[in-house]
This record gives structure tokens, sequence and C-alpha cells, in this order.
């Protein structure tokens, strides 16, 4: 629920259309008043004019306003943010890319220059949040101060867009740069070098009347945007929207918002981008549709989930959550993958994918997700000791396991997982409602519990039991031992948890390496909760680890075994110890 009395302070360059944007959404949801830093070139008087106004109306408002919301990381942000801190005001700065950037083939970024430069370091490292549109650009802001903390929130479209009838596409090619002296930056160089090359129409828009622009749009079949560097991409995304079959470059935030639904090429190859824009030219208009689909992941309901949180709860010391993926010949399933955890709506996530020594081309699908860790074992180990090498590698205060052909089909999942954990205490968690299936689209609903009963009614029965039933984990390691019904990848435990005593084994189990870390969990009386809500998505193929039989049968086996010797010759009550005696004949 958006509180609507939250008086917020947004201060901005209200001439750039994407603040407005940004300012009409805030004010529909907030009480909102504003410091405009266009008095800083448009009045002759330009910055004593505004200190001027700083000291005299300013700081009272500062010190009125629950959160102090600034787009960009320069130096006019230094007064906001101190006295912010002086009045004990959480700061949020908005990062658009310049502010962090040094890229002197360019001459482009706030780091090349000394003063301007440290400004910026001082605002990035004293504002209480910086928000960033993508993932690439997270990683920038914190290679320059690694202790700021970052949010990604991306940006977003009025989707409306999208369902504008188009007329017929005609074969144009556009690009678009509307920032004076942005031409090398926005590769448009090289589009005119392409442009001597295909015979079409390829246009360059620089500053036209909207209506013209958008004509255009629903006219054009190819977008270009064979950026240096982008730390997102509207114009791109807008484009998108109007049906034109994207070609980016492999820089920064481009490859994600593209998705597949466009051609990706190397920065500066002339001759891959002329192939790339001749066969775009070529695509028929079911790849419309797929195209407007991608900019649907993009809204402004998407961005003030994550805002009106970070507004409202206080999310300042959100802790860190680790996704480790233990991957072997799974490139095909890792786009989707890793699109599900970056699509959550839980801001601070590390990914770290480890690579099990994989003869596919894991390594250049990673390579295009340039917040994500990449680990690679030397030789084949399998996927415990994947798993475990991902675990003692991850900084997170908790960490979650996300198989590689498996998704997370919640957007919500983290966050909420994060929050009942912080409120109960709990050591670990996991989802038991998930999907199966081949894909997500046609995957099926399954709810998994401890004391499955044969009735219509049971999940409602047991849904008011299965957390009740969690409170006797010997009872529940007993239960173990004749079926698991929990999908690892929902699961996210502490990791001051699983470095005291959940560890598993280094033995040579190469598969069920959830079953002993469970096993483990249930054994050192490790408190859990069972959440009632959709997790994750369960891929089943014919390549997934769980079908190779011999295999996995004889690791879970062994696994059992394992938890069974550590009953016997540990410190656990009497009954429990006859109790894995029995179970030891059983195996």
């Amino acid at each position: 629920m958006i509180n609507s009395n939250l008086k917020i302070l947004f201060c901005g360059i209200l001439k750039s259309p994407f603040i407005l944007q940004d300012l009409e959404l805030l004010k529909q949801y907030y009480n909102i008043k504003v410091i405009n830093f266009d008095i800083i070139n448009d009045k002759r008087e330009g910055i004593f004019y505004f200190l001027w106004l700083f000291l005299t109306k300013y700081i009272y408002n500062i010190y009125k306003s629950d959160v102090i919301y600034i787009w960009f990381a320069d130096y006019y942000a230094i007064p906001l943010i101190f006295f912010s801190k002086i009045f004990n005001k959480p700061s949020l700065v908005n990062i658009g890319g310049w502010e962090v950037s040094a890229i002197p083939e360019l001459k482009y970024g706030n780091q090349l220059n000394l003063i301007r430069g440290a400004a910026s370091r001082w605002v990035v490292r004293n504002a209480t949040i910086c928000i960033v549109p993508s993932e690439s650009y997270k990683s920038v802001v914190k290679n320059l101060i690694d202790s700021a903390t970052v949010v990604v929130i991306p940006n977003w479209v009025d989707l409306k867009m999208c369902n504008e009838v188009l007329p017929d596409k005609k074969d144009i090619i556009i690009t678009a740069c509307w920032a004076e002296g942005a031409e090398i930056s926005k590769g448009v160089h090289i589009f005119r070098e392409v442009a001597k090359l295909i015979s079409n129409e390829m246009r360059v828009l620089t500053r036209l009347p909207r209506e013209e622009y958008i004509q255009i749009l629903k006219e054009a079949k190819v977008y270009c945007q064979l950026s240096y560097n982008e730390a997102f991409g509207i114009s791109l995304l807008e484009a998108m929207a109007y049906g034109c079959t994207p070609v980016i470059t492999d820089r920064g935030a481009l490859p994600w918002i593209v998705g597949d639904s466009g051609i990706v090429v190397p920065y500066g190859d002339i001759e891959k981008t002329k192939e790339a824009i001749l066969l775009a030219l070529k695509f028929d208009l079911s790849n419309i549709g797929k195209v407007r689909e991608r900019v649907k992941h993009f809204t402004y309901e998407n961005k003030m989930r994550i805002l009106s949180d970070i507004l409202e709860n206080g999310y300042i010391d959100m802790p860190l959550v680790s996704v480790v993926i233990p991957s072997y010949n799974s490139a095909q399933w890792l786009p989707d993958t890793i699109g599900s955890i970056l699509n959550q709506t839980y801001p601070n996530i590390e990914i770290i994918v480890v690579d099990d020594c994989s003869n596919d081309n894991t390594y250049e699908v990673i390579s295009k997700f340039s917040t994500v860790k990449y680990l690679k074992n030397s030789v084949n180990m399998g996927e415990c000791f994947s798993s475990r090498k991902g675990f003692d590698e991850a900084k997170g205060y908790y960490i979650c396991r996300l198989s590689a052909d498996d998704m997370y089909a919640n957007p919500d999942k983290l966050k909420h997982q994060v929050d009942i954990m912080e409120k109960t205490g709990v050591d670990w968690s996991y989802n038991n409602i998930n999907c199966v299936g081949k894909t997500l689209e046609t995957s099926k609903i399954f709810n998994y519990f401890w004391m499955p009963l044969p009735t219509r009614y049971a999940h409602k029965i047991l849904l008011l039991f299965d957390n009740y039933i969690l409170k006797f984990p010997y009872f529940v390691f007993i239960r173990m031992f004749f079926g698991n019904p929990i999908n690892s990848s929902t699961l996210m435990f502490r990791k001051s948890s699983y470095m005291r005593s959940a560890k598993w084994t280094d033995g040579n189990q190469r598969t069920d390496c959830d079953g002993l870390l469970l096993y483990n969990l249930f054994l050192d009386r490790f408190k859990c909760m069972a959440i009632q809500e959709l997790g994750s998505f369960y891929r089943i193929h014919p390549e997934q680890a769980t079908n190779i039989s011999k295999r996995y049968l004889g690791d879970v086996r062994n696994n059992k075994i394992e938890a069974i010797n550590k009953v016997l010759i540990g410190k656990y009550p009497l009954w429990l110890k006859c109790a894995v005696k029995i179970l030891m004949k059983k195996i």
C-alpha cells in the first residue's frame, strides 16, 4: 500500500524528458516538492542564485521532507546530501552513467575531471542509496565506490505504445542521437559508415517534434543502437514499442534490454553490423510481436513496486542475497535462468555461476551478463562440488541455490523470502508451491507437503500443519528417507547457518547435493519455514541430472548412509539412533 502522505523533495534538471517523466510518475502517488537545477544554467548568476535559494529556501525544504530524491550524482547534489545527513533524512540519487564513467577515447565521463570526478565520488559514497537503471552500471558504480549501496530500478516506457496500430513497415533503418556532442558515444559515426554499404534508406534522428519522431518509429523497420556504452536506452525501448527490430552493440545494458528479440553485434565491427541490418530487414511480421512483448518487461508498475518499497519501508540496509547456479552444459537454459533473477523485485542480489568444465558455449552466454560472477572448475567435479564452491565464494548474508535449467517463477520470490526470514529469524526457508513442466508457459502448479493425504482437500488441511511439522526437525529428518518434497531451487538460508555446521562433506556425490544439505540442516536443528506461495519453475528435459537414474539413485543412497553415520557417531537422542539403525536395513 503506497503512503500518499510521504513528503519527497524531488531535485533534478527538468529539461530532461525522462526526468520529467519520473517526476510525473511520483506525483501520482506522493506529496512532491521540486528543486529545479535548470536555474544553474538558465540564469546569468547561475550557481550564486542557486546558493541563495538554497540558503533561504531549500534547507528548510530538506528539513520538512521525508526523503530527498536527486537526479544525477554531480556537484550540485553535494549540499543536498550534506544537509540530508545533518537532518537524518534518507537520500536517493539516480545515476545517469556519465558521473561514474571515465572513457578517455570519447572524452566522456566526470571521472576524467579531477574536481567533478571527486564531487561525483563524494555523492555516491554519501548517498543513502544510489539508483541505477541496469545491472551493468551497478558494477560500474561498485567498482568506483565498493561501499556504495546500489539498487537497480529499470527505466520504463508507456505500454500504450505497444498497443498502437502500426502502418505497413518500410525498409528504413534509423538511429537517434538527442544530446549535443554525443554522436561518437552513440555510435552515429559507425552508423554512417554502414550507410555507405547499404542501399536502403538510413536516417539519423536528432531534435524532431515528438509527433514526427513517433511517426518515423512506426514506419521504420530497423532501429540501431551502436553505442560504445549504454546505461539503459529509452530511445531504443520506444523504438521497440513501435515494432522496430533492434540491432545493438554488445555494450552496457543493451543486450539485457533487447533479450532475444534483436541482433547483437560487436562494437565497431562495420561488416557484422551491415550483415545484422540486412538480416533484420528480412524479419517477418511475427518478429514485431516478439519485440513489443519484450518491452512489456519495463513498466512503471515494476519501477513503482521497487521504488515504493525503498521509499516507504526503509530498505536502507538490504541484506545481500547471493544466488549460486551450478552449471554443466546448460548454455541453452542460462539466459532464462539468469533473466528470472534479474527480473526479481528485490534489488540487492549477487549472481554466481559455477561452470563445471562445460564443453558448450556457457562462457559466451555468461559474458553477456556483466554483473554475473563466473567461476569455472578446471575439471568436471559434479554438481555438489560446484554448489559448495559457489557457496564458499558468496558474499551474501543469504544464499540461494538455483539449478541452471530452472527459473524463478515469481518476481517477488526473493523479496518475500527475505522479508519473512528477517521478521521470523528462521535459518532457512523454501517455497512449497512450484511449477513443473517442459516450459514455464505449459507448466502445471504443484503443492508439496511433508504429510501427503489422499484427499482432494489435502492441500487446504496441510497448509495449516506444514510449518508446525517443521518444528520437529528430527521427525522431518526421518521423513526425508521416504522422499524429499523440497525443490532445492527455492531454498534460501543464512550463510552464517551454512558456515556453522550445515555443509555437506567432500564425498564423491555428484548429484542430489541438496539432499545431504537438508539432512544436515534438520539434524543440526536449524529453524525452517515453508513459504506458502509460488517459488520456482522446475524444468523437465532429457538431459537433467535427476534423469541419469543409476548415478542419481546411487548418490541418494550414499547421502542416506552418510546422514545415518552422522547420527550414529554424533550426540543425538537414543530413539533417533535406534530409528536410523532400522532405516539402515531398508536402504
